[in-house]
Order: C-alpha cells, then structure tokens, then sequence
C-alpha cells in the first residue's frame, strides 16, 4: 500500500521531459544525419527509452486504478460488516470478505476463549478446497484480531494462486479489514449478550407464571428443560432429581434423571452425587466443564463436550441438578451464559418455594377449619349422644317387656357405634390428608363387613386401633392391606369362631397388622390353605408373618408386617 502511494504522487511528466532533452541532445552532439537520411543509433536508442518511460507509465497508472478499486472493496466490505448485528454471521462474513480481498483460497478465523486459547474455529475455502485442508492449514498470512486491549482471536489465509503469495499492500488490507471488524464484532457481542438476557428474563418469567398458577409441576420442570437447552444453544439437557427432596442431602446417594430434552432420551438413568461435577451442583455450586468425557456426566452423555451444571434447591431442600451440555468441539460456555443460566434456576427455584408457601397456607386454612368443625362435633354432638344413650341406659330395667328391652338395648349400642364413627371422622379431621381418610374407611369397612358377613346370624364384637400415620402408605400398600384384613377376618370368624375380634394397626418403621381373636381353631387344613396367600405377600415385600397364640394362650393371634417403602 506504502508503494501505491508512492506511485500516485509521482507524475509522469517530468520522466516525459527528460527523455525529451536527452533526446535533443543526442542531436545535438551526433548532428544531422548524412548518410541517406538513416536515424542515427543515439535518435534510435532515444525512441527505446521513451517506449519504456511510457510503458513504466502505464503499469503505474493500473497499479493506482487497482489500488482504488481495492480500496474501494475495502470500504464496502468495512461497511457491510459493521451493517451486520448477529455475532456468527459477523464472523462469517469477516473471512468470506478478507478472502475475497487478498485472493486466497481458504482462511481460519480462531476464536480465543477467556483463557486465551483457541475456543472455536471459523472457515471458510473456496470451491474445491476440502474441510480437512482448512482445520490446520498452513498459514502464509496471520492477523490478530483485537478488540479494544483484549486479543479476541487471530485470523490466518493460505493458497493465494499468486506468487510471491501475499504482498505488503495484501496484509495493510487485512490490517485494515482486522480494525473494522474488531468494532463490528464488538457490537455484535453486546447485541447478542443483550438480546440472550432479554430471552433468559422471559423465560424467567414464563416458568415462574406457570408454578404460581398452579400448572402441574412435572409439566412445568420439563419446560424448564426445554427452555434451558434452547436458551444456552445446547444439544441436550436434562434434569437429576433426588427421590425424597425432603431427605437431608447426606442421606441422598444419587440422583435419577427425570426430564430431558434433546435427542436419544436417557430417563431414569442415576447419577451418583459423589462425582466431582454432580456432587458440587448438588452441594449448590454452578459447575462448568470444558470437556464431559473427562467426567462422571460421560457415562450419561457420550460424545458431550462443554457442559453446565446448576444447581435447584430451595431453603429448606435439594430439588436436583439441571444439566446443559453442547457436542464435542463446541464452544464453551462463556461466563455470562453461566450467570444468566443460574440466575433462571435460582428463580425457578424461588417460584417452587413460593408456591410450597402457598399450599402450606392452604393446607393451614383447611386443618384450622376442620379443628373448628372437630371441636364442635365433640363439645355438643358427643355429648348430646352420651346423654341420650344415659337416658335409654338408665330406662331399660324400668322396661316389662322383654321385646322393649332388647329394643332399648339395640338402640344404646347404634348410639355407641354413632358416637365411635363422629370420633374417626373427628380423628381424620385433625389428620387433614384426604388420602389417609379413604384408607382409614376401607380398613374400617372391611373390617365391619367380613365380620357381619362372616358371622351371620350371630353377632361379633370388633374393635379397631389405629396409630401412625396413614398418609405414609402408598396405594400398593393399602391394597395389601385391604385383602391381608378381609383374609385375617375370616380366618378369625369362619375357623376359629371369634365372638370377640381386635384389630391394630402399627405404622412406625413397617407397616404392622395385629388382629387378636378370641376363638380356637376349628379347621386347620382349611385355614393354613388361606394363611399361606398373607404369608406369600409378606414375604414378596421383605416383611414377615406370624400365627401364634393370644394373650393368656386364649385365641391367636395373626401378625402381617412389610418395611414401608
């Protein structure tokens, strides 16, 4: 460039008056010719030099035309990129242009990480030119490319069909692309750092809207996946949950992947909370990785490169771990992503909190009604039936008849199964889980119905105890338990010929069934055929099963008992 300067300054006529007076001067001193009007040798010598001032004349004046044109490129492709706002196609079009520019054949544009190494490439080749000639070419001419103090990458060109291949003009046009570019790709930067927050806050907001609205939280967890995969431009991203969320993280050895998004899905996979990069997102600690198949996210995740994994938790449990990883050879996650990312889960996180909060306090409305209701059932309509069943007690021996007698009789005992029945429905109250109230009325409807059932026309006592609660049993559970009371029943009733029957049900660390009669076995074959079924389920459910004597050697008693789960 510093040599077509020179060119255009030089003018061309003065080389033209010298050849002028170095001409006549030649005809000065050889003089007129005399031998048949022939040119002399120094006229003829003169036209030479005069064609070769004129030529040198010519190859300059082209040389200034392309210098313009050159220039002329230069500035349009300045201005085409600085026109450009995404960051990719700025660096696209960056190579494309100083390709083009300098007449090379193939160029790699290496974007430096905040380590100050190579973190992704940009190529670009001409046609013909394979992908593997471009991944390390061989560079004839290397430019950094800086942007303010900071060296944002360096830019390398080979294969110009020129030679010598790059001249000086060819890298002050690159220089100057270089400087231009810088300012473009900075502004690129900053548009795509704030349209990424722009997109990460409205995506904050929708998942929060949706947990406060009351959306079921699964559906709203795997948006949070399919939100964060989009959002940080990854190839995958999943969510590790902890079984028990309400367990103390020391007592969680793992967790299980339960939402996902991306392809090849891996559900139910587990992932042990004692590895390096699992461990510390569960511990509530943003963990970056450069490279997956370095850590014990690779079993998971084969052919994963850069990855994140932020923790979600509340302030009273660890929820899981969301993981978003990006293929091998991706860029790496910038630590402005990283911010934004775990900003997203931390109010992902407050939104579940809130939302907790919010079902406590309707929990807390409900439970303190039904105390109301609890306290009014047993100050005014106990008593009332107490009072009632005192009177007809305190009548029946003034009865003559005896038909009255039983009648009156038969009455006090509906008013005592009255009052047992508002004393569970008081006792569910106070319980408050919806669950545990069908469960209680099953346990109390099986009961009461083998024993009427089973007993007809006579009549058998029953009596059911209950301690623990039943919130805890699952609906398995609570499907065993219904057969396991139906079968001791009738056991009690058809083979051993009850008239008394206590049932009691322990919910501790197992779930525990006792049913105490007060019969003796009348039918063994029978009865050990019907006894083997209990014995079976027990023993599928790593729990036990006992048939051995009552109390005083008086009846059995029949013990059913699995660990909860």
């Amino acid at each position: 460039m510093a040599d077509l300067s020179r060119v255009a300054a030089q003018p061309p006529t003065p080389a033209r008056s010298e050849a002028a007076a170095q001409s006549g001067q030649t005809a000065a001193d050889d003089g007129p010719s005399s031998r048949g009007g022939q040119p002399s040798v120094r006229e003829a010598l003169s036209q030479l030099r005069l064609r070769e001032l004129l030529t040198e004349v010519k190859d300059r004046v082209e040389q200034v035309i392309d210098a313009r044109d050159r220039m002329d490129e230069l500035v349009e492709a300045m201005l085409a990129i600085n026109s450009l706002l995404e960051l990719d196609e700025t660096l696209n079009m960056f190579v494309r242009t100083a390709i083009k520019l300098v007449d090379a054949a193939y160029g790699v544009l290496a974007v430096h990480g905040r380590d100050g190494q190579p973190d992704h490439f940009v190529y670009h080749a001409a046609d013909g030119i394979a992908r593997e000639q471009v991944t390390a070419p061989h560079a004839e001419l290397t430019v950094p490319v800086r942007i303010r103090d900071e060296l944002f990458g360096q830019l390398s060109l080979a294969g110009k069909s020129e030679r010598p291949p790059f001249s000086e003009d060819d890298d002050i046009v690159v220089q100057a692309l270089t400087a231009a570019a810088g300012i473009a790709i900075d502004n690129a930067r900053l548009y795509d750092s704030a349209r990424a927050r722009q997109a990460w806050t409205a995506a904050t907001r929708d998942i929060t809207t949706e947990f406060l609205a009351g959306s079921p939280t699964g559906d709203v967890l795997t948006q949070l996946t399919d939100r964060a995969r989009t959002l940080g431009r990854a190839e995958w991203a999943a969510l590790a949950l902890a079984p028990d969320p309400d367990s103390p993280p020391d007592e969680i050895a793992e967790l299980v992947v339960g939402h996902w998004s991306g392809p090849d899905p891996r559900l139910g996979r587990a992932l042990s909370v004692e590895g390096p990069a699992v461990g510390a997102a569960f511990g509530r600690t943003t963990v970056t990785v450069p490279d997956t198949a370095e850590t014990d996210l690779a079993t998971v995740f084969p052919g994963a490169g850069p990855a994140m994994v932020l923790p979600l938790y509340t302030r009273d449990s660890s929820i899981g771990v969301l993981m978003v990883l990006r293929p091998a050879g991706a860029p790496a996650y910038t630590p402005d992503v990283v911010e934004l990312a775990t900003a997203f889960t931390d109010q992902a996180a407050l939104a579940m909190e809130l939302v907790q909060a919010q079902q406590r306090m309707r929990v807390l409305d409900i439970l303190t009604d039904r105390d109301r209701i609890a306290h009014d059932l047993h100050d005014h309509v106990i008593q009332q039936l107490f009072a009632i069943g005192l009177t007809l007690q305190g009548t029946i021996p003034r009865a003559t008849s005896p038909v009255v007698r039983d009648r009156l009789t038969g009455i006090v005992n509906d008013l005592q199964d009255v009052v047992q029945e508002i004393r569970t429905s008081i006792f569910e109250l106070h319980g408050g889980d919806g669950h545990s109230t069908r469960l209680r009325e099953r346990i109390d409807r099986t009961v009461r119905r083998e024993a009427e059932q089973c007993a007809a026309p006579a009549q058998v006592r029953t009596e059911l105890r209950i301690s623990g609660p039943l919130s805890v049993v699952g609906p398995e559970l609570a499907d065993n338990a219904e057969i396991v009371l139906r079968e001791a029943v009738r056991h009690a009733v058809r083979y051993c010929r009850a008239a008394g029957i206590e049932v009691e049900i322990r919910i501790v660390d197992d779930f525990t069934i006792i049913v105490t009669d007060d019969g003796h076995e009348t039918d063994h074959d029978a009865a050990s055929i019907r006894l083997t079924e209990l014995r079976r389920r027990a023993e599928k459910s790593g729990g036990r099963f006992a048939l051995e004597p009552g109390p005083s050697n008086i009846g059995t008693r029949l013990t059913w008992s699995v660990p909860l789960r």
